[in-house]
């Protein structure tokens, strides 16, 4: 019993050493510090069986990290492997794709799929702890280690120019990724924009019981960080604040309580995202206008944060001031009208191919539970249709699914095609007029617009452009809104 009680005793110790050890692995890297080495060993496109970060001492290291579900990390492979190209004599430029045990068989596919298609000779390494190890919240998340090992540069998107200054020494302003104890350091769960907390003029900055306050956007914040504007929301202390956020976007989140909205919402065949101008004084339209991009930022980003007492707050409210405080600061007028606009219309081309979609099998209830403890079955939450990817291989499958829920598939491939400019694509309308479910299957976990247009044609099903009335915001000069 003692030697049986001694064993359990050092086994648990054994147990806890190893936690510590894996806690202890975990940390945070910032910007100006020196990344802690690690070790990866699937690479693929290398010339050796393993390498760690040390290795390359004495040399610039690019790390662009990407997962599967990262569909706009994913449509920048061709672009990043003509970066390690330019590149090759002067930095390590590598892809890590980030990965589960479960998921790595099907990450790699999807990247051998990829670099098969677009003839890729990237090095790319696959790894299953480095996200965590890391600290890294969101993707596109891309590393630039100089030299001597200190981590330079955290960006969202990385281009040859901003690489050049970057490795030139310079501080280019740039896009940042942050790390998730990063965001929650400077998240609004901490303080309201442009307040430290401290003692200030007539007080602690935060004592205000009501504020409206507009700010040109600060890169050292992350853009799109809303909250208190949608309906369900629940925001202690009456306080909204949208931050690095586009005028036109603010003015959508003052209607609508969101900057954009998808195909899946009730707003995308009534609502269209685009902005309407009819503005006569041209230093008017300067709010409006995001000019050249300069590493992957946009000019004439704001930052809006309101505080309101707790009796008088509700979403409704909080969109009601925005949108007041937003005529009152650009001068301008706005109402929702019936436009005519621009739009993709999914069309049929072959009525006995797009026939051969129908869903042949049970239905959608009895194939999920028929499923739901096979590997390889992946429901997504968002698309209520069952996806079903074969072991180890990437694909993208659509079973027994409405075509109005495959819209957006094919958006997601157009928003990747465009860099997700929501400003400007144009929205997708079913006129097929088909009336049964589908069953379709695309390679890859992403959405490949080239991909998803070669199997729909193939199927007698196409994407053209046209037009179609649909209510837009319109913003106007307050003098001429008088006369309308």
């Amino acid at each position: 019993m003692k030697i049986g009680k001694i064993f359990f005793f050092c086994i648990l110790c054994l147990c806890v050493s190893k936690v510590n050890a894996q806690e202890a692995d975990i940390y945070f890297p910032k910007i100006g510090e020196k990344i802690k080495d690690h070790v990866f060993t699937d690479l693929v496109n290398y010339p050796d069986k393993s390498f760690k970060i040390s290795d390359y001492q004495g040399q610039w290291l690019v790390m662009d990290f990407w997962s599967k579900t990262c569909s706009g990390c994913i449509a920048s492979f061709p672009h990043v492997d003509s970066l390690s190209q330019q590149f090759q004599n002067k930095a390590k430029v590598m892809l890590v794709g980030l990965a589960s045990t479960k998921d790595l068989a099907k990450t790699k596919d999807l990247f051998a799929t990829k670099s098969k298609r677009y003839n890729l000779k990237i090095p790319v390494a696959f790894d299953s702890l480095i996200g965590k190890k890391y600290d890294i919240w969101g993707l596109p998340a891309i590393f630039v280690i100089n030299p001597e090992g200190i981590l330079v540069a955290k960006a969202i998107k990385l281009d040859s120019t901003l690489l050049a200054e970057i490795m030139a020494g310079k501080s280019p302003e740039y896009r940042r990724s942050y790390g998730e104890h990063e965001k929650n350091e400077i998240s609004y769960s901490t303080l309201p924009l442009l307040t430290s907390g401290k003692i200030s003029n007539g007080g602690t900055d935060t004592s205000f019981s009501y504020r409206s306050l507009f700010a040109k956007w600060n890169i050292t914040v992350p853009t799109y960080q809303i909250y208190g504007f949608e309906d369900q929301e629940e925001i202690i202390g009456g306080t909204a604040e949208a931050i690095g956020i586009k005028a036109t976007e603010l003015f959508r989140i003052a209607y609508f309580g969101r900057p954009f909205w998808t195909s899946l919402d009730s707003n995308y065949k009534v609502f269209t995202r685009k902005l309407i101008f009819e503005i006569e004084d041209s230093t008017k339209l300067a709010y409006f206008k995001m000019g050249t991009k300069k590493n992957g930022i946009e000019a004439n980003r704001y930052s809006y944060s309101l505080k309101v007492p707790d009796a008088i707050y509700s979403p409704e409210n909080m969109r009601k001031f925005l949108l007041q405080d937003l005529e009152r600061f650009m001068g301008l007028k706005s109402r929702i009208e019936l436009r005519k606009i621009e739009i993709y219309k999914l069309v049929v081309t072959d009525a006995n191919k797009a026939r051969s979609l129908k869903t042949k099998g049970p239905s959608y209830a009895l194939h999920q539970a028929s499923l739901a403890n096979e590997a390889g079955f992946y429901k997504n939450e968002i698309n209520p249709s069952v996806m079903i990817q074969e072991k180890n291989k990437a694909k993208y499958s659509l079973y027994n699914t409405p075509i109005d829920k495959m819209l957006f598939l094919v958006e997601q491939g157009i928003n990747s095609l465009n860099h997700f400019d929501y400003e400007n694509i144009p929205p997708i309308i079913n006129f097929t007029g088909l009336d049964y479910r589908i069953d379709l299957t695309v390679p890859g976990y992403e959405n490949d617009l080239n991909e998803i247009l070669e199997v729909l044609r193939k199927n007698g099903i196409d994407l053209v452009k046209g037009e179609m009335e649909m209510k837009c915001i319109v913003i106007s000069d307050a003098e001429n809104l008088k006369t309308k």
